[in-house]
């Protein structure tokens, strides 16, 4: 038996058609530019994991607090270290701020109870040294995944296009899988899981008094709309420290039209006598509302992505199944 031409696939219904082979190529060019993009911006960031790391001593950390500028928190920091037989000092963080005031307590915390710890050389020169070194841009290997997962199927579906589609989905439904199930489990582990295991733990969380400092409404310009927060600084003590915290909810969404993070940012005004929720044992964490708000329909976003991934992956275990195992 001769196998039909390429040029004119079948026209029964174990077929597909699939377009010219011009436009499988140049979806293809567009796809593996996302792809590079990605790998542009994916690749470089892993740098500084080759830093030099060397012993230092902090010799002062504290979190500065405004509530006017677009980073309210900040890190004035000053550390020792000793590199190639001199002693050096360096009042560097890595970063410039925060949005957000748990990160900088928990360093407050863990430098004031361990002042030895280690920085970093970018390019091994002792005038660079950095106190914290910027994390991997993982959103890179969301645009790596996309140009690939996308090529990979856009090439399958052309070259099996005169073939049953038991053996089209074989070749292409695992990418399928991947392309959708691995963002979707990502997310979930990255995004939801931690507001469900937060919003679940506050529950048992202490409550204590806090006064407001100050509240803000944060505008976050997007390229088509823009986003507004509720940035509400609270004081409040644990364990024998007087702590500063502006984590409203848990995963952190405190409003997205003006209107909602206003009426927020006017119900906790500075000065208000109010109660935060603390973590028993780790004081530096801390949040205004137990109830997550928006982040629960936030954390629903994955949810469809799995779905489509586990529905691609069961479709393809079957598809290398025998029709009679199938049935």
């Amino acid at each position: 038996m001769t196998r039909r031409s390429r040029k004119h696939p079948a026209g029964n219904s174990e077929g597909v058609y699939v377009a010219k082979p011009w436009v499988i190529y140049a979806a293809m060019l567009f796809c593996l530019i996302f792809a590079g993009v990605g790998a542009s911006t994916f690749v470089p960031s892993f740098a500084p994991w080759f830093w030099k790391a060397v012993p230092c001593e902090i010799l002062r950390f504290e979190i500065e607090d405004h509530a006017e500028a677009k980073l309210p928190f900040t890190a004035q920091v000053r550390f020792r270290f000793e590199w190639q037989g001199n002693t050096h000092e360096s009042t560097r963080v890595g970063i410039a701020g925060w949005k957000d005031a748990a990160m900088p307590l928990s360093l407050t915390r863990r430098f004031s109870e361990n002042r030895e710890t280690q920085c970093y050389l970018p390019g091994g020169l002792a005038e660079n040294a950095v106190l914290l070194r910027p994390p991997p841009k993982w959103g890179g290997i969301f645009f790596i995944g996309f140009g690939v997962c996308v090529s990979w199927i856009l090439i399958q579906a052309h070259r099996t296009r005169d073939l049953p589609q038991r053996e089209i989905g074989r070749r292409i439904l695992p990418a399928v899988a991947l392309f959708f199930g691995t963002p979707g489990l990502v997310l979930t582990l990255g995004m939801s899981l931690p507001v469900w295991i937060e919003s679940i733990e506050v529950r048992n969380w202490k409550e204590t008094p806090a006064t407001v400092v100050w509240s803000e409404v944060r505008a976050k310009r997007g390229s088509k709309s823009t986003n507004y927060s509720a940035d509400i600084c609270y004081e409040y003590q644990a364990a024998g420290k007087t702590w500063r915290n502006n984590r409203v909810r848990p995963g952190d969404a405190s409003g997205f039209d003006n209107s909602s993070a206003a009426g927020l940012a006017s119900s906790y005004h500075a000065g208000l006598q109010t109660h935060c929720l603390v973590h028993p044992t780790r004081p530096e964490r801390a949040v205004l509302l137990a109830s997550p708000g928006w982040a629960v329909l936030l954390t629903l976003f994955p949810l469809p992505f799995l779905a489509v991934g586990f529905f691609c992956v069961r479709e393809a275990i079957r598809s290398r199944k025998p029709p009679r195992e199938r049935d």
